[in-house]
């Protein structure tokens, strides 16, 4: 490659996420452009919080879809949290294997994960599923066992209504107590019990804090 700076690694197998704005192109150009916005501001702030976690930077493609690549199922988890709080549609493909890693970005990486999440995401698209997992057989079990509690993560965040998941992102990865989040949303103490209870936000909480090293609050 001469002088140029182009470093291609075989990294352990990660796990790939690629998502996907469902009927984006039907917005006005205006509402479109402020979603893009949203995106790309929770895209950076993914970036920067669980920078230790990627194996490569997530990536805004194509301006309505994201790629992200991640040592562990807890970072992609966190980013579809977020996306859900827009309030719009997503699909989601999910790979798991080996990748080649290129660049710092996830959408300039390649290889079996990246294969199998866009192999996923277009089964996901043809039967209009929310979110379709395919692992290579480049991926541990481990990687396996993760993917499976990442689509069960997600479909259960889908079952929640939208201020079921409000609470549960403050209870989860704000470390929020039932009294903040209460006073934050100007409701009472046992309204947020119960709907934390209801949605089982705190089962899925105690399966994070279980699978995360090193959490920090």
């Amino acid at each position: 490659m001469g002088v140029i700076r182009i470093l291609i690694r075989l990294m352990r197998m990660p796990i790939v996420a690629i998502v996907d704005i469902v009927a984006s192109r039907e917005l006005t150009s205006r509402d479109r452009e402020k979603l893009v916005s949203r995106i790309e501001s929770l895209v950076n702030e993914f970036n920067d919080k669980w920078r230790s976690e990627l194996v490569a930077k997530g990536a805004i493609t194509g301006g309505d879809s994201v790629e992200i690549t991640s040592k562990s199922w807890i970072p992609i988890i966190h980013l579809l949290h977020s996306l859900l709080l827009i309030n719009n549609m997503f699909r989601v493909g999910i790979g798991a294997g080996k990748i080649t890693l290129i660049r710092e970005y996830a959408d300039q990486c390649d290889g079996p994960a990246f294969w199998k999440a866009r192999e996923a995401m277009n089964a996901a698209k043809s039967q209009d599923l929310p979110i379709i997992f395919s692992i290579d057989k480049t991926a541990s079990r481990q990687e396996g066992e993760d993917v499976k509690k990442l689509v069960l993560a997600y479909t259960l965040l889908l079952k929640m209504s939208s201020s079921q998941r409000k609470y549960c992102f403050d209870y989860i990865w704000e470390n929020k107590k039932i009294t903040e989040i209460a006073r934050k949303y100007g409701t009472s103490k046992s309204n947020i019990s119960i709907s934390i209870k209801k949605s089982l936000c705190r089962s899925l909480k105690i399966v994070i804090l279980n699978d995360l090293k090193n959490w920090e609050y």
